[in-house]
């Protein structure tokens, strides 16, 4: 019989911690404190040794920024609420400031993610199942929210292609936790789920990564010229493909009529687009509400103030439907734009907070050509221009703990490099 040791305790709860955000995200808070008593144990036996890293000091500064625009909000009931939702951002860095003093890999705690896809996937479908059984529809019931109940469909999204990357990753890594038997039809899986997810920035996100590995392996081993050509005709390709594919199809065609119209008077659009509105239709009109409220309070409006200042200018856009605020004093669309909401809540200190944040993380990730990480931070960028990733746990909790654990890995693998 195999012994326990720490370094196999540590990375089970690792493991347990990235499955039960996929599956059980309100569970997380029992998981961390189990995690941080397994830190403190191996603190006092030496397992592991104390060391900041920039990217966990930015992420805590992040928090941090959050915390003293909180001493400026109106709404404190709603200022308390992002303060507790945004707890991730300083535990997660304070945790993973304990350096293991023993070899740390990432393989275990991936295959917890990857479960935790599968898991959530099926209670997906299982979901799916009991609303085509009372709707009938089979399209709408199996795709969107439907299917993915427990998290937004981009979010998901992300997780799923994460996995599904991942597992690849550590498979020609030659981890002994990973085979092609199991690999593959995973793989198919999460094929299937990705796609029911039904998410417009994933499948975007998705083409643009795969349409770079394939334009550089083809400038590599097959032909320059047909890369140049591939490159000019890509766009065209890329607008043919929306257009054609069923879901997307009248949702771009419509979204091509509104971005028409919106850049020929970007005011008189908003101010237009009253009654029923499509999601691409409500960024437009969030996005130009947000910068407006950006260029009067550069400096941010408070920790909870964004509702109620955008909550004003929607009324000034004659927006009154958006502009309603719940028993909470939440308005009905947040900015749809990470970069966007954070500079108008905690002003262009946090954004430039933000971005360094990110910045030194892909910095990382392309130093020690670490190809799963620099997948996770470019879906975290790409996903933030389209929604606020991390305003809701299933981002902040997701990103904070990958990006954490991934910046004390690599640090470990070649400490002379090290991003301290």
């Amino acid at each position: 019989m195999r012994s326990i040791t720490f370094d196999k305790i540590f990375h089970s709860v690792l493991a347990l911690i990235a499955s039960f955000i996929c599956f059980a995200p309100k569970s997380i808070g029992l998981l961390i404190a189990i995690l941080a008593a397994v830190i403190v144990y191996g603190y006092v036996k030496k397992h592991f040794s104390f060391k900041l890293y920039w990217p966990h000091i930015l992420l805590a500064l992040l928090y941090m920024s959050y915390f003293i625009g909180a001493f400026y909000t109106n709404n404190p009931k709603i200022a308390n609420m992002y303060l507790e939702n945004k707890l991730s951002f300083l535990i997660f860095p304070l945790l993973f400031s304990f350096k293991p003093n023993f070899p740390f890999k990432l393989d275990l705690p991936f295959l917890g993610l990857i479960a935790g896809v599968v898991i959530t996937a099926i209670m997906g479908l299982f979901n799916s199942f009991f609303v085509f059984a009372e709707n009938g529809s089979l399209f709408s019931s199996f795709t969107g929210v439907y299917f993915s109940h427990i998290h937004h469909p981009s979010y998901f999204a992300i997780y799923v292609l994460c996995a599904v990357y991942g597992a690849w990753y550590f498979y020609l890594k030659g981890s002994q936790l990973y085979f092609k038997k199991w690999v593959l039809p995973f793989s198919l899986f999460g094929i299937l789920a990705f796609g029911l997810c039904l998410s417009m920035a994933g499948f975007i996100f998705l083409f643009i990564f795969m349409s770079f590995v394939s334009l550089k392996w083809i400038y590599t081993k097959v032909n320059r010229f047909l890369f140049y050509g591939l490159v000019i005709l890509s766009p065209i390709i890329i607008l043919f493909t929306l257009s054609v594919t069923p879901g997307f199809k009248d949702d771009f065609a419509h979204t091509q009529n509104s971005v028409n119209n919106y850049f020929n008077d970007p005011s008189a659009f908003v101010k237009a687009k009253v009654g029923y509105k499509t999601g691409n239709e409500a960024r437009l009109i969030m996005w130009t509400v947000t910068w407006d409220e950006i260029k009067k309070n550069p400096f941010g409006v408070g920790t909870g103030n964004v509702d109620e200042s955008l909550s004003k200018r929607l009324v000034e856009y004659n927006q009154f439907e958006y502009a309603k605020k719940d028993d909470n004093g939440a308005i009905q669309y947040n900015p749809h734009n990470q970069f966007l909401q954070t500079t108008l809540e905690i002003g262009l200190i946090g954004l430039i907070i933000l971005l360094t944040f990110i910045t030194l993380s892909l910095k990382l990730a392309f130093r020690y050509k670490n190809h799963l990480f620099t997948i996770l931070i470019l879906s975290l960028v790409f996903n933030s221009l389209f929604e606020s990733i991390l305003q809701r746990q299933s981002g902040i909790v997701f990103f904070s703990f990958w990006i954490c654990l991934f910046v004390i890995y690599l640090n470990q693998s070649n400490p002379k490099k090290s991003l301290s």
